[in-house]
């Protein structure tokens, strides 16, 4: 990774937010990083919800079937594993350290759930699609953990998840990365696309990004252009890194269906 020394070459944080528990799905809670009080959507654009979902085994369904209309999905799946059924006839297990990704595009059913004896632990992140895309017909892909390549650096490992350069590909311009520091590590991301948007969400651990303090379960909202930097504290971080090209258009936001 290139190195970017001078503050004046990064990027801002302009807030820092907890994720806020909420109910979902069949009543399970989760924690929503996005979108909520103090995110401003038209700075978010074009992230649209971030949620982080921990639940224990059970044999109740956890988000029966339902539908989605013009929006990107992306689980990562942090620990257990997540079964996944949809009305384009796919039918997987999502295990440890893999994701999935959905282009509802114009409209698609499905449900997930957790695998019988095993939790879930996992991140949803929705990304909003232009008018053309939303009138395509869905996607389904699924990625598991030996599919996403690894960048090993000292102290830590980046997987590019979605978008540019990424093992998934996303419909709007955008990168969502997910970086891994042990104790003490730091980390640099050299050049970044300027003008998108963007957002950190720390995962486990906690540490300092762009000097300011992140903590498990907590969103950095970004400014501005240049580099992201971090250093983990004493039990490492884990975090993800989102950047994507803001659509400028109207959103007509309506539970499942973004229009």
């Amino acid at each position: 990774m290139a190195q970017i020394s001078p503050l004046s070459l990064r990027r801002r944080v302009q807030r820092i937010l907890p994720a806020r528990a909420t109910l979902e799905g069949a009543g399970v809670v989760i924690h929503r990083a996005l979108p909520q009080m103090g995110a401003d959507p038209e700075l978010m654009d074009p992230w649209l919800m971030l949620d982080d979902v921990d639940l224990p085994a059970s044999d109740e369904p956890a988000f029966p079937r339902h539908p989605h209309r013009g929006q990107e999905i992306i689980t990562l799946i942090l620990g257990g594993a997540s079964s996944h059924s949809d009305s384009r006839g796919n039918q997987v297990v999502v295990e440890e350290g893999g994701l999935q990704r959905i282009r509802a595009g114009s409209g698609i059913w499905h449900s997930e759930d957790t695998i019988p004896g095993k939790g879930l632990r996992g991140l949803q992140m929705w990304i909003n699609l232009s008018a053309e895309e939303k009138a395509k017909e869905p996607q389904y892909q699924m990625l598991q953990k030996a599919d996403i390549p690894v960048e090993r650096f000292k102290g830590g490992t980046l997987r590019r998840l979605a978008g540019e350069g990424g093992a998934a590909p996303l419909a709007t311009p955008a990168l969502y990365w997910e970086l891994s520091l042990e104790p003490g590590a730091s980390w640099e991301s050299g050049s970044l696309p300027q003008g998108w948007a963007g957002f950190a969400y720390a995962l486990e651990g906690s540490g300092i990004l762009l000097d300011h303090r992140l903590d498990k379960g907590h969103i950095a909202l970004l400014q501005g252009d240049g580099a992201v930097s971090a250093q983990a504290g004493e039990k490492g971080l884990l975090f993800i890194l989102a950047l994507g090209k803001p659509l400028r258009q109207p959103i007509h936001w309506r539970g499942p269906f973004v229009d």
